[in-house]
């Protein structure tokens, strides 16, 4: 299976939105990143940039974490994440439909 590399997303532009600070607490955002927090502090994870466009429009919701959440940094550049036992069989299935 191919997989793509998305361009960066800079928060720069976003950080100066009226309703940034209302829906982004910064200071969790660094204390949660374990890789890079230079880049962190500049550039938005993959969802996070789509979820910032849907909160300053009230269309996202903070939820409660539930603990199993394994979250992949740099997960198509350093990590597999189709080594996650729950990934297998979705990616396996993805891949006959794409090959049919």
């Amino acid at each position: 299976m191919q997989r793509q590399l998305l361009h960066a997303q800079y928060i720069g532009r976003d950080a100066k939105h009226p309703r940034f600070h209302e829906v982004v607490d910064r200071k969790v955002l660094l204390d949660s990143v374990r890789a890079d927090r230079r880049f962190w502090g500049l550039c938005w994870d993959t969802a996070q940039k789509p979820w910032f466009e849907a909160a300053v429009r009230d269309r996202a919701a903070l939820a409660e974490p539930t603990g199993d959440f394994v979250h992949y940094w740099f997960g198509s550049q350093g990590n597999d994440p189709a080594s996650h036992p729950a990934a297998r069989e979705y990616l396996l299935r993805s891949d006959q439909a794409r090959d049919r």
